[in-house]
């Protein structure tokens, strides 16, 4: 959940203004590469929704449609306006509220990253963008050498390697360090080195936040908001998809030095849970669906079983497909756990995919990214 730099009562306030009732202000700006402001086209703006998925390569993105009927808007990659947009500019999205119960306005940003689309239809400019991590995906190349040692901070390694492909924005700590050389060769994808670096996708978690900020952070375990009925816009659909379903943790760590016994720890979901390896084993067999991590920065059995703990508590929250509208709630992230809280459930759920409509009357989307198209017709009857 990303800080709004609240106190707890003033975050208990804006949570709960959020479902009850507040004053929006969705803040669209076009940006450089660099990050260096170059106009704002907030005014324009008369639908969109940005995208989190944590599972994809790439973990979020934008659509926005933009309502220009005389053509003033700079938005065609043939102008020469201020808000042109080419390859080299980015949009920044702030979702900003404010209410009777928090007199103020609270700036939660949402998304900045790169433009990869933009299209016109008579008056209106449809305009497509994707977090970050685009930035350094395939074809992009780090196009030269490094060796990073054994016993470097990996904090260290992901600053280091992310400048080299022009980052600035970090918020990355952590005394973890290299287990063993790594290399960066001529064709090495960025940001596939960079999430090796960070660690097992199941215990770590780097991304690039609504800030644009490349971060790292151990996968979260503990639920940071619950929905409640109050908060919903639609009857929770949830149901387990075999296909995902991960029932044992299995964690190896290093070799520690003079010893030739690998240190390991496993962990099961208990018995009581519907998928447990006794719950879906046969004919009195324990079934056992297991994820493994190898993670040689974990150099004590302490540290392994740590982290066995921890994926075991991260799979129990992955294992329940779910789908369901709520309020718009800005501040979490992806990744994040969430509680949902009925009377006809109460279960711990990762945020993994949702979506965030740009305009008052939409609704969140939980579970699964829904489209949301802009009426085209609609749009034209405004001019």
């Amino acid at each position: 959940m990303i800080s709004l730099g609240l106190t707890a009562a003033e975050q208990a306030l804006y949570e709960l203004s959020l479902f009850t009732g507040y004053n929006l202000k969705v803040t669209v700006q076009i940006l450089d590469l660099a990050h260096r402001y170059i106009t704002d086209v907030s005014s324009q703006l008369v639908d969109g929704q940005v995208n989190n998925s944590r599972t994809d390569e790439v973990n979020s993105s934008a659509s926005l449609t933009l309502l220009d009927p005389d053509f003033v808007s700079g938005f065609d990659t043939s102008s020469p306006s201020d808000g042109a947009l080419y390859a080299d500019r980015m949009i920044r999205i702030v979702y900003s509220v404010s209410s009777e119960l928090l007199p103020k306005w609270v700036d939660c940003p949402i998304f900045c990253g790169p433009v990869i689309k933009v299209t016109r239809d008579d008056a209106i400019v449809s305009v497509e963008c994707q977090g970050k991590e685009a930035l350094g995906v395939d074809p992009t190349l780090f196009f030269t050498s490094k060796t990073y040692k054994k016993g470097e901070k990996v904090s260290s390694v992901l600053i280091d390697a992310a400048k080299k492909i022009g980052e600035t924005k970090f918020d990355i700590d952590g005394s973890r360090k290299l287990a063993s050389d790594k290399s960066i060769k001529i064709d090495t994808v960025p940001w596939t080195f960079l999430q090796s670096i960070a660690g097992s996708k199941n215990l770590r978690q780097l991304w690039y936040d609504g800030r644009g900020v490349l971060r790292l952070r151990d996968r979260p375990t503990k639920p940071v908001f619950v929905f409640t009925e109050p908060t919903l816009k639609s009857v929770p659909k949830l149901d387990y998809n075999a296909a995902d379903i991960k029932n044992t943790a299995y964690v190896r760590g290093a070799d520690p030095a003079g010893k030739t016994k690998q240190l390991t720890a496993k962990r099961y979901l208990p018995s009581s849970h519907p998928a447990s390896p006794a719950a879906l084993g046969r004919n009195g067999t324990k079934r056992y669906m297991v994820e493994i991590v190898d993670d040689d920065t974990l150099k004590t059995q302490k540290a392994v079983n740590t982290a066995a703990d921890d994926l075991i508590d991260t799979l129990k929250t992955q294992l329940m497909g779910f789908d369901f509208d709520s309020f718009v709630f800005p501040h979490l992230e992806q990744g994040d756990v969430v509680a949902l809280s009925t009377r006809d459930v109460s279960i711990n759920l990762t945020l993994d995919q949702y979506a965030i409509p740009l305009l008052a009357e939409g609704a969140q989307s939980n579970g699964v990214i829904k489209k949301v198209s802009a009426n085209a017709t609609r749009i034209r009857r405004k001019k």
